[in-house]
Order: C-alpha cells, then sequence, then structure tokens
C-alpha cells in the first residue's frame, strides 16, 4: 500500500485529534497516581477500623460422629455441612445470628480457607467500632480448633494499645478422653493483655489454668452444661466494644449471662450462674 491509499483528515480534525490524545495521557497519569496514592495510602474509615477492637472466634463445628456429645439432630449435627451446623449456619449459630443481628454487618466469607477451616466470614459492629473475625472448623478437627485457639491465645496483641478477645466455641473437647493428652502441646507464655473467652460446656475447669499458663487473661469461661450459640458471642463482642477501656471480667460475664437467660429463657440470675456471676 502506497502513501496515497491513505485517508486524508482535514486539518482542523488532525489538530482535534492530537489535542484529545494529549488530554487522554494527562488523564492516564494523573489517574496512575491517583492509583497508587490509594493503594499506598488507607483511607481514614480503614485506618479507624484497623484500630479498632478485635475479637477473633474459633467455632469447633458440633459433629454426632466425632465428639463425646448428646447428639443432635442429624440435619444440624453434620461437623462437615458448616451450612446447616448448629453453632454456624442454623438459626442461632454464630454466622447467621450475626448476620441479622441489628447494628452487625457482615463484610465478607471465604469457604474452604484449608482442610480444617470450611469457612472464614468478617464482620463489623456499629460504625467501625469493632471487627470480629469468625472461622467454623471442621466437626473432627477440633483438636485442631483448640489448638489453633490457644495459639491465638498465647499471641501478645498486635500493638500495645489494641484491645484483642480470641473466643472459643463449641464442644468442650478437653472432656473427652481421646484428647487428654493435647493440653501438653498449648503454648506457654507471660502475661501480655490479650482477653479469653470459652462457651462451652464447664470451661473454666477446663481451660482457664491453660489460658492462664498461656499469658491470656480468661474474662468468660462456664461454670455449667451450656449451649453456646450466637447470641452468647455477640453479647460478649458488643459489650467488649462499647467501652473505652477494657471492659472488665463481670460486665463480660454479665452479658454473657443476660443473653444465655433471653434466649433460653432462664431468670437472669440462672443465666448469670452459667458464666460466674450474678
Amino acid at each position: 500500500m502506497n502513501s496515497q491509499t491513505f485517508t486524508r483528515f482535514p486539518a482542523d480534525l488532525l489538530h482535534g485529534l492530537r489535542a484529545a490524545a494529549r488530554a487522554a495521557i494527562r488523564v492516564g497519569a494523573v489517574g496512575a497516581v491517583m492509583t497508587v496514592g490509594t493503594a499506598t495510602a488507607p483511607s481514614a474509615a480503614a485506618q479507624i477500623l484497623e484500630s479498632a477492637p478485635q475479637v477473633h472466634v474459633v467455632v469447633a463445628l458440633v459433629d454426632n460422629a466425632s465428639q463425646g456429645i448428646v447428639p443432635v439432630p442429624a440435619a444440624i449435627g453434620n461437623g462437615d455441612d458448616a451450612a446447616s451446623n448448629l453453632y454456624w449456619g442454623a438459626a442461632y449459630g454464630l454466622k447467621t445470628f450475626l448476620s441479622k443481628a441489628p447494628g452487625w454487618r457482615r463484610t465478607g466469607c471465604q469457604s474452604d480457607v484449608t482442610d480444617s477451616i470450611l469457612e472464614r466470614c468478617e464482620f463489623v459492629w456499629g460504625k467501625d467500632k469493632l471487627r470480629l473475625t469468625a472461622e467454623a472448623w471442621r466437626g473432627r478437627h477440633i483438636d485442631r480448633a483448640m489448638q489453633a485457639f490457644m495459639t491465638q491465645a498465647a499471641t501478645p496483641p498486635k500493638t500495645a494499645n489494641r484491645r484483642e478477645l480470641v473466643m472459643f466455641v463449641g464442644h468442650d473437647g478437653l472432656m473427652d478422653a481421646v484428647h487428654a493428652n493435647l493440653p501438653a502441646q498449648f503454648p506457654r507464655g507471660t502475661p501480655h493483655g490479650k482477653k479469653a473467652a470459652v462457651l462451652a460446656c464447664l470451661s473454666d475447669r477446663f481451660f482457664s489454668k491453660h489460658l492462664l499458663a498461656a499469658g491470656a487473661t480468661p474474662v468468660v469461661t462456664t461454670f455449667s452444661l451450656m449451649a453456646p450459640e450466637g447470641y452468647v458471642v455477640e453479647a460478649v463482642a458488643r459489650t467488649f466494644a462499647g467501652s473505652d477501656s477494657q471492659a472488665d471480667e463481670k460486665a463480660l460475664r454479665r452479658a454473657a449471662g443476660d443473653a444465655y437467660a433471653k434466649y433460653q429463657k432462664l431468670k437472669p440470675r440462672a443465666g448469670r450462674r452459667v458464666f460466674g456471676t450474678d
């Protein structure tokens, strides 16, 4: 093809095209700078959320086949099925309850995180007042769930000023003979300020000494058999976030007991006794 076959544009049109191209380059350069700036400078909201109190919840899914429990209905007792599990996807399971609770919003979930963690969800309460991460652990891997919980309990808060609470929810696997040697593997540490809660039957007896040895402070434990459902987690987390300073242990235990009494249709004092307060 020779030069005679090219279409010739009027001079004013060529001038306009060149000007538009130069403008596009300038806009592109500005856009690139803005994109880089956005990636390297977190928003004010993100910074506020990062400094907000943090709660991490390890949920061991109930499992009729592998745990030493009184069996629950099969439809909600499959430890390999998070979506319908009593402690996760059922009406009072943690994921379902928090997803519908006033003041909470679910910001995302990830499925099949590992072979043991079937789902992980992130929640925020209030106007970025608290961030909560919840994990659904496969029921037959309850030993791994307890080990992960204790490892987190032994890990100091990310910064000295950030308040952190780690929670275990599920069957008290330390009651089962098959896990009798598990505490020997729990980490130990010096006191570091992280708070811990165990929503499981008789957890004060079975977990508190190990949490103290790990350097954590057990603030919510149980003194009787109980149902570790989502409304107790919600009440404890909200109370933990609602104070400018560390919510004291009694306030957290009372919040747990009052929520338990409400949903289990008990008198307030009876609900609080489950958590060792009145």
